[in-house]
């Protein structure tokens, strides 16, 4: 196919196959840019969470002086739970709603994000 561009912060691919037809296979090559000049490590340096594996009841810091927010994927990139606002210093979070799995929880602050994994035990 053609390239493919998503404008938001996630993709989902999906390969399907014709059992008549063998080829030499496919490859997939993806780039990320963060386009807001927000640097993805200054967002990592200011948001952390713990603790991670949870039992769902986690706690947020955030270290900017404006609001954030944060939101929580399933692996399949599906938002699980509504968007959280996040103010400086810590922010209890309770996604205990979740079934046990693993997730994906995205930082943002304006237009920037950081996203990292979330293991809900």
């Amino acid at each position: 196919p053609n390239s493919v561009t998503s404008t938001g912060g996630s993709m989902y691919v999906e390969f399907l196959s014709d059992p008549a037809v063998r080829g030499q296979g496919w490859t997939a090559n993806y780039t990320s840019t963060i386009t807001t000049g927000i640097d993805e490590a200054l967002l990592k340096a200011n948001f952390n969470f713990y603790p991670n594996p949870t039992d769902g009841i986690f706690t947020v810091n955030s270290g900017f002086e404006n609001p954030a927010t944060i939101e929580i994927f399933d692996v399949l990139g599906k938002q699980v739970l509504s968007t959280f606002k996040i103010n400086k210093g810590a922010n209890q979070i309770d996604a205990s709603e979740l079934s046990k799995g693993i997730y994906m929880i995205k930082f943002k602050i304006g237009d920037g994000y950081h996203s990292e994994r979330l293991v809900i035990n």
